[in-house]
């Protein structure tokens, strides 16, 4: 009986884990999109060490690289696509992540409050 909550703690931590890795990991793909967007003519122009930071992060965290002539068009257009259109919101996202990221969600508050709340004793 001790080992159910130890296995159900050492599960909700590697599920953390995973999805604290997963958001920052799609916080910098948002911020390298974000750099190579086309720029307006009143923002100021971002370095090419840079643009080439972000699109190594982006051939990095792509499960399909980006081919050579991607990577030119993209130094010299950016990428022609709103940021919102990315992921800004969580309208365009698939319903089917959706689903099982709200189900980690509610695994994760679940643990939590567990954490928060004293062992139920069934000694009398």
């Amino acid at each position: 009986m001790l080992a159910i909550p130890i296995v159900v703690a050492f599960v909700g931590f590697f599920i953390q884990k995973a999805v604290q890795g997963e958001t920052i990991k799609r916080d910098y793909v948002r911020l390298a999109v974000t750099l190579l967007a086309p720029k307006k003519k009143e923002e100021p122009e971002i370095s090419s060490e840079l643009k080439q930071w972000a699109i190594r992060l982006l051939n990095e965290s792509s499960p399909v690289p980006l081919a050579a002539s991607e990577i030119q068009s993209i130094k010299a257009n950016g990428i022609p696509f709103a940021f919102e259109t990315f992921g800004g919101n969580s309208g365009s996202m698939d319903p089917q992540v959706q689903k099982n990221l709200e189900s980690l969600d509610s695994a994760l508050k679940y643990l939590e409050k567990s954490k928060k709340t004293p062992p139920i004793s069934n000694e009398k």
